[in-house]
This record gives structure tokens, sequence and C-alpha cells, in this order.
């Protein structure tokens, strides 16, 4: 995880976004789960586990120094069933 953490922030975001569907009032992530993690991690959302702390708020900050806004996009379904066709 700690690696495509690195990517992110190296590359300035997510560019396979993840696959979601929107239940309610929230939306559940059917593919892309460690991208989505480690970019709430990276934003602060989430804790970063303590075996990895001090890497997170490294590049956190590095983050916050090149990437101050970053925009993910998602891909939205209309139907879980329709996961399975997309591979």
């Amino acid at each position: 995880m700690m690696k495509l953490a690195e990517d992110i922030v190296e590359q300035g975001g997510v560019f396979d976004p993840p696959l979601v569907k929107k239940t309610k009032n929230k939306f559940v992530v059917y593919d892309g789960n460690r991208r989505v993690t480690c970019l709430k991690i990276l934003a602060g959302l989430l804790e970063a586990p303590q075996s990895h702390l001090k890497a997170f708020e490294v590049l956190r900050a590095r983050l916050r120094t090149h990437n101050q806004n970053m925009t993910v996009a998602a891909s939205a379904i209309a139907e879980r069933k329709t996961v399975g066709d997309l591979s």
C-alpha cells in the first residue's frame, strides 16, 4: 500500500478511477478499495497503520506541497451485476 500511496503523490492523483455505486446517502466502492483507502489516509480522513504512520506523514506533506487541491473522479455503476461484465 505504501508504493500505491507514493505513486498517487508522485503522479498527482489516481488515473484509474474507483468503481462505485451510490446507495441512499453514500457510495460503495466495488473496485479500487486500496486506492480509496490511500487517498483517505493522505487526506487525513483515516489514520495510517502505526507501522506506516511516519511514512504517510512524509507523503502527506509532499502532497500538500505539490497538489493542494486534488480531485478524484469515480466511475459509477447503475447495478452491481454489471461489475462482473467489466473484466
